[in-house]
């Protein structure tokens, strides 16, 4: 290694006894050739330790200018450097030396490596053969020997040190890891980064808690998560679609995706994926984080549900003030002006005759008022007991009570409850939905026909579907669609209608988190539905 050798020559440098006995070896190797000048050159440095005619001293020059071949494992002369075309311009050959010839042999260490060697130098050329090779391996083989110790020593001591720093480095590293990680894991989001093939490369327990899945699932993808998990493929394919184009686009994206947690609740999260570069642009990596927001959402949820039914309310109020406005008014200023009438005559007679003319008044307004009551309790009133009903007997109950106005409208009334005989109703809503819709289909019959009635129920899943279906007037939805179920709102003239029928039935519906809609054409009829939800009876 070269910081080995390197070591070596710094013990060189400064070890005076060493120093001293590579000197003796030099002069030895000078008479020996003989020669004027010697030195050692230990392997992989830019230094020469020179035995010359101004005494030991170092050389240091580029490694370039050394005479030395790049593997020199045997002897190496050049007789006449001065005319060798690949040492002429060497700055040993053109330099203050003006060395011209030069030999070398190396000075071999345990494991058969060059740990210096032992170079001859003359301003002279000279003859190859003159050359005593064998004289000068003996003291390269005793240059290696006194060197060896030394070296090996430098070798332990910088192998400790290296393996040292090494170690320090590597528990340094490794607390940091740890460090960031405990960092990572502790955050309240899931973090996962990807390859550029969309395969994970870490994942957090946040994202994952199942430490047996967190390995399994490094170097897999989304598809092989959601079939270890039997999760919906569905939910892989829509992250390999945000994966791609992320790839495309290199942007940053960000979206939501709702799936279901171990216990079947369902869970959203805030995702983004974030892409990340070398370079060369190429791209690398991408990092993935998740945020559980579901109790976001669900304050969202609460928060929007709460601004619609401020808006409802508020709206209702409107409608509550005009209805009062417009339908107590009348019987009002009815009731103030016989009042002045009562007022101004002394007839008994007459008092009692005008007093007769109150009540229907009063009537109005206490039926009025009792109903707009009514709807008002209905919309505030969230803990009302749900009860099983039968719905043929409760449709019974309800025809009982206005038999007199079938029989004149010569009624025929079919029904099939088959599908779903019973649903999960508070009784008396199911009561004044049932005799809300079919007082409506008797008071706005069709005079050309007898009125025909068909109520039918539908399970749809988890919820059940009632019809009630009329041959009546029908109504007119492009015109008045959006005014359906307003308060007051009426779209035939009979003396009974008030508005008040539809409002209330789909304040009831509402109420149970239902739905109300309906089909209908002018003189063909019209067929109401409402679902009737979570149903799940037994």
């Amino acid at each position: 290694m070269q910081n080995d050798y390197d070591t070596v020559y710094r013990d060189v440098l400064t070890d005076e006894g060493l120093r001293k006995s590579i000197g003796n070896l030099l002069c030895i190797a000078q008479k020996l050739v003989p020669v004027s000048m010697s030195a050692v050159a230990f392997t992989h440095t830019a230094h020469m330790l020179l035995l010359g005619a101004s005494g030991l001293q170092d050389i240091f020059f580029d490694g370039s200018n050394s005479l030395l071949p790049a593997d020199s494992r045997g002897p190496h002369i050049v007789p006449n450097a001065a005319i060798h075309p690949l040492h002429a311009d060497n700055a040993l050959v053109v330099g203050e030396l003006g060395v011209c010839f030069f030999a070398s042999v190396p000075a071999m260490g345990p494991e058969a490596e060059p740990i210096a060697h032992l170079c001859v130098m003359s301003q002279l050329p000279a003859i190859e053969s003159d050359i005593d090779i064998s004289a000068l391996e003996l003291l390269a083989a005793q240059l290696a020997s006194r060197c060896d110790d030394r070296r090996q020593v430098a070798y332990l001591r910088h192998a400790y040190n290296e393996n040292r720093r090494v170690s320090e480095a590597e528990q340094a590293i490794e607390r940091q890891k740890i460090f960031y990680e405990n960092i990572l894991n502790s955050l309240p989001i899931d973090i996962a980064v990807f390859d550029a093939e969309h395969k994970y490369r870490f994942v957090t327990p946040g994202a994952i808690s199942d430490e047996a899945l967190r390995d399994y699932i490094i170097g897999k993808d989304d598809f092989d998560y959601c079939r270890f998990r039997n999760r919906d493929i569905a939910v892989a394919e829509q992250r390999r679609a945000m994966f791609l184009d992320i790839k495309k686009t290199g942007k940053t994206l960000k979206w939501e995706d709702t799936i279901a947690n171990a216990a079947g609740e369902a869970i959203t999260h805030l995702r983004r994926f974030y892409p990340v570069y070398d370079e060369q642009g190429n791209l690398t990596m991408v990092i993935g984080f998740g945020m559980d927001i579901t109790d976001r959402k669900h304050l969202e949820d609460k928060q929007t549900a709460l601004l619609h039914q401020l808006t409802v309310n508020n709206t209702q109020l409107v409608d509550f003030c005009n209805i009062i406005s417009h339908n107590l008014r009348a019987p009002l200023a009815n009731i103030s002006m016989l009042v002045e009438l009562i007022t101004a005559t002394d007839d008994i007679n007459e008092q009692k005759e005008l007093l007769a003319l109150v009540q229907p008044s009063l009537t109005n307004v206490q039926t009025t008022l009792d109903e707009l009551v009514e709807s008002l309790q209905v919309s505030q009133n969230k803990d009302i007991v749900l009860d099983v009903n039968n719905m043929d007997i409760c449709l019974q109950k309800v025809l009982a009570g206005v038999q007199v106005q079938l029989t004149k409208a010569g009624a025929i009334v079919e029904t099939d409850f088959s599908d779903a005989p019973e649903v999960k109703f508070p009784s008396r809503y199911l009561d004044s939905i049932f005799l809300n819709l079919v007082s409506n289909a008797i008071k706005y019959q069709s005079p050309d026909r007898p009125l025909q009635l068909k109520l039918k129920t539908v399970r749809e899943d988890k919820d059940i579907i009632l019809s009630v279906a009329d041959n009546g007037l029908g109504i007119d939805l492009d015109r008045y669609r959006d005014k359906m179920f307003k308060i007051g709102k009426v779209f035939h003239k009979h003396p009974q209608a008030k508005g008040f029928g539809l409002f209330m039935t789909k304040s009831q519906v509402d109420a149970m988190n239902g739905e109300i809609w309906l089909e209908s054409k002018p003189d063909a009829g019209t067929t109401f539905f409402i679902r009737f939800t979570d149903q799940q009876l037994y």
